[in-house]
This record gives structure tokens, sequence and C-alpha cells, in this order.
């Protein structure tokens, strides 16, 4: 009897510890999408997005949604064309007597919260224009929770076919953790980025996975064994990348130590550069401050901070994140620019930004459209940048 007793005690354990994992499973599933979702900032955007093989996701091609702007809610039509960016159709191959420039970057590119004309793309167009003997084209190719590494990807197996002479990469500061989300399901060949499958698609044509390698708990598990090897508990431990909360610790006037993090998300920026060197153009990378970094009355409505993690009315002036993406630019001879030293110096910097989203506003992409035109001139009667040793990048003191 004892040992029947004994046997029912190891069931019950048993059945008690099952119990306790899949509640915990279901959990991290659940957070997990939470985390996903976040990553598109409106229901207008999440409609726009379809699942891809190539960079995890893109907007659908031919799609046309409706939005309005978060301050003023006058109303925002969001149109792709048939390659899957915002706008106009696109006449492949290039035109003679075509300068084309591609944008490339997150949902401060895409710009979903006003009108195709207000975005900096367009107005990057109108300011260009009359310094250009050929006719400008500029392409908006923005995708919201897009970083390097899917902005590579997607040039790499689609967009280069656009032929475009200029390609500027509009670095986020949301970049960094974007990246740490991105890289689970990144297919590496020597080293080298192949493909970032949605998860999606991998499980509905792999049902031979190993059951293991299909629950969150391995692995969620497997990537805190990796980061904590080896090492005592640490800033980067207390600040979560994986949490929406956390992705911008990187920015804080005392960030965790991130360094291999950025590294990461830095580290496209150079395949982007050969591979548009490859196709004789032109690669510039703009780093792009979130409006906390310019001005302390930016974004202040609708809890746009506190979804970041951010104070009210406060300006964080460290600029440690910007000088690590030049220093990493200059080290690999890639040219690269930074618009906000002067967006700092207007004479009303929180107008430059809506209230209730951490872009832009027509105020906003108007000036920064501006100043990156003529940043573009003055490239190209440079020469780019001699590449010098490679050093990591390293926090802030």
């Amino acid at each position: 009897m004892a040992f029947l007793g004994w046997i029912r005690k190891l069931c019950v354990t048993a059945l008690l510890i099952l119990f306790l994992a899949g509640s915990a499973e279901i959990g991290l599933r659940f957070a997990t999408a939470l985390n996903e979702q976040s990553v598109l900032e409106s229901p207008t955007e999440n409609s726009l997005i379809a699942p891809c093989w190539q960079a995890s996701y893109q907007l659908k091609p031919l799609a046309i949604q409706q939005g309005e702007n978060p301050d003023t809610h006058t109303h925002v039509t969001i149109r792709t064309n048939e390659w899957g960016v915002r706008g106009e159709a696109v006449a492949v191959p290039k035109p003679a007597g075509v300068f084309r420039i591609l944008n490339l970057g997150d949902e401060s590119t895409l710009a979903a919260a006003v009108t195709e004309e207000e975005t900096f793309s367009r107005q990057l167009q109108a300011a260009m224009q009359p310094m250009m003997k050929d006719r400008l084209e500029v392409i908006n190719a923005g995708v919201p929770g897009y970083c390097p590494l899917l902005a590579y990807l997607k040039l790499r197996h689609t967009l280069i076919t656009l032929d475009p002479d200029l390609v500027i990469y509009h670095f986020d500061m949301t970049d960094v953790a974007d990246d740490y989300r991105a890289r689970r399901q990144l297919i590496m060949e020597n080293g080298i980025a192949q493909v970032c499958p949605h998860p999606d698609l991998v499980s509905a044509t792999q049902p031979q996975q190993k059951f293991c390698q299909q629950l969150m708990l391995f692995q969620r598990g497997t990537e805190l064994w990796a980061q904590n090897a080896g090492t005592a508990d640490t800033r980067s431990d207390q600040l979560d990348i994986g949490s929406p909360l956390g992705k911008l610790s990187w920015t804080l006037d005392h960030p965790p130590d991130w360094s291999m993090y950025i590294a990461n998300a830095l580290e496209p920026l150079k395949l982007m550069d050969d591979l548009v060197q490859r196709s004789q153009g032109l690669f510039v990378v703009s780093i792009l401050p979130k409006p906390w970094q310019v001005a302390a009355d930016a974004s202040n409505g609708g809890h746009v901070r506190e979804q970041y993690g951010m104070k009210m009315n406060q300006l964080y002036r460290n600029d440690h994140p910007f000088q690590l993406v030049h220093q990493f630019c200059g080290q690999n001879g890639i040219r690269s620019f930074s618009a906000t030293p002067v967006l700092r110096q207007h004479q009303n910097p929180g107008t430059l930004f809506l209230q209730n989203a951490a872009e832009f506003s027509p105020k906003g992409h108007s000036l920064y459209a501006q100043l990156l035109a003529r940043n573009i001139y003055q490239q190209y009667q440079q020469p780019a940048p001699t590449a010098s040793p490679s050093v990591s990048p390293t926090p802030s003191p």
C-alpha cells in the first residue's frame, strides 16, 4: 500500500509539473504574440502586413487602407504598389533619364500617420528635384518593425530589382531591439544572412520539426542560457531587450551593456553598402532620433512615452547611440548623417513630432527632407569615407 501511495504522489506531482509547464507555455506564447503585435503600431499598419519568407513580413502589394492622423484625426489613405511599397507604381526596368532614391526603414519611414504627400519621401523628391538634371523618383519602402537585417534581406531578394541610384537606410533607435527579435528566425550560410522566414510560414511547412524546438519554453530558455552563460547578474539582465519597455534602454543616460546586440544590429549596414555598391549605387545611413531625444515636450500624448518606458516632459540628451552608428559607418567607409543637432535648434522642436505617436509631424517631415536633401547633395560632391580598423561598439560610460 505504501508503494501505491508513493506512485500516486508521483503521478500527482508529474501532472502538476505538466500543468505548470503548459500554463507557462501558453503565457509565453501570449506574451510573444503581444510583443509581435506591438511592432505594428496601429490597426492600419497591422492590416497591411503579410508574412514573408525572405524578410519575416512585408507590406501587402496592391493594398489600400484607410487611417487617420492621431493628432488631427484627418483622413489618411495608405496605398501600396505591386512591389509592396507605399506609393504609386514603379517602372521596371528603370526608364532612361530617371534618378531613383530608395528609402528603407521602419514605421518612421513608412509614416502611416500622415498623408503620402506629407511624408519625408515625397518631400525629399520635391526638395531635390531642382538640384537634379534627371527626373527624380523617391520610393518609400518603410515597413513597421524593420531593422537593418530585415531591410537588407528585402533589398537583396526583391527591391534591388528597382535599380536604385541611391539607397538611404533611416536608422531608428528601436532597430537594436527589432534586430534581436528578428534573429530568432534568421538562417545563415557561411556567416552571411540568407533569409529570415516568418515563424508561421516555417511551422506550416515543417511538421517534422522536433517537438521541443516548437516550445516557447525551450526557445526562451535557450536564449536566456546563451545570454547568461558565464556571467553574473548584470544590468542587461534587469533591462530586457525583448520587452517593449526595454527596447530603447540603450538610449538612456545610464544604459545597459548591449554591445553584442548593437554590433549585431549594425552589421547588416555593411552588407547593404556592399550590395548597393555592386549595383553601382550610393548608400547612405541617416540616423533618426526619437521625439524625446529632440524636445522635452515632444510626443507627450496618448501614452506614447509610457509604452517605451520614457518619462513625460523629459529631454533625453544621451548622444552616444548616434555616435556609435556614426562610428560604425566611419569604420566601414559608409556615408552617414544625423539631423538631430539641427532639429534640436529649431525654434519649436516639439512641433516637429506628433503628440500621439512617436513619429514626425508634417512639419517635421518637411524639415527632415530639406536637411536630407542638402546632405545628399553634399555627399555626392565628396568621396566616400575610407574604412578604418574595426572596433566593436562600446556602451557609454
